[in-house]
């Protein structure tokens, strides 16, 4: 009979080890999915956000006061104090092409379709439309008044974008058409950083609606309707002139006045 040496019990006792732990030992379990970080996350995991937007662009930005978008293939999601929207396809391109949340707001609805198959999307100040007819946004203060009177439903969707008519807004929709004052609405809050003015057309947080460079960071602001069309619009006064504005944007004074004194107040 053989002895075998102690080397060789050894690599044995090794080998019946490594055979029952291989035997014995869990499968480790794939890692589960990481649960959505963030509201812009989260409304792309409940909504099959890639299915809608595509995928990200961009990383996320702020917008304004607790306000962030993200760029997307097909659009752009906002969360903001008004909620977490989306805004995509045809509605997106005809709300970039107006001036986007600049002179829209921040999106309040998810996009529905009208009875007559429009695409519909609200916004803080108005609606942008899409239909046969062509993209049109509706604002207010005529958004307003169509929804007051019904809407889409009542009187259809917009055929048109709004226009000047003396000193009244007009816009025609299929079985309408709604006039209202150019100077229906309400006061709202700008501020002034040197040259640079930051206005609002609601009272609320977020960006700036408006945001222009107008005269000299030592000149004198004054708010009014200067032309009488009733929309309040910016002069500065610089010693004894008074350089004019009347509509709210850059550029060259629409008058320049001499009155008074310099050191008058």
């Amino acid at each position: 009979m053989h002895r075998r040496s102690p080397a060789f019990l050894l690599l044995a006792a090794a080998a019946s080890l490594a055979t029952v732990l291989s035997l014995t030992t869990p499968a480790t379990a794939a890692p589960e999915d990481e649960e959505p970080v963030g509201p812009l996350n989260t409304w792309m995991f409940n909504n099959d956000g890639e299915d809608v937007l595509g995928g990200e662009t961009s990383a996320r930005y702020q917008i304004g006061l607790n306000a962030y978008a993200q760029e997307h293939q097909k659009g752009r999601l906002y969360a903001t104090p008004v909620g977490v929207h989306a805004v995509y396809g045809n509605v997106y391109s005809a709300f970039v092409r107006q001036g986007g949340h600049g002179k829209m707001g921040f999106p309040t609805s998810s996009q529905s379709v009208t009875e007559s198959g429009a695409r519909l999307q609200e916004f803080q100040l108005g609606a942008m439309f899409v239909s046969p007819h062509g993209s049109f946004p509706v604002r207010f203060p005529v958004y307003g008044r169509y929804e007051a009177r019904g809407g889409a439903r009542i009187l259809g969707v917009p055929t048109g974008p709004e226009r000047v008519v003396g000193n009244r807004l007009v816009q025609d929709f299929e079985h309408t058409t709604i006039s209202v004052p150019r100077g229906e609405g309400a006061d709202s809050l700008g501020l002034r950083r040197g040259a640079t003015y930051y206005l609002k057309n609601e009272i609320s947080p977020g960006e700036a609606h408006d945001t222009i460079v107008y005269g000299r960071s030592g000149d004198v602001v004054l708010v009014g309707d200067w032309d009488g069309t009733g929309t309040d619009t910016l002069t500065v006064r610089r010693g004894r002139e008074y350089h004019v504005k009347n509509s709210i944007s850059a550029g060259v004074a629409d008058k320049v006045i001499y009155y008074g004194r310099p050191d008058d107040t």
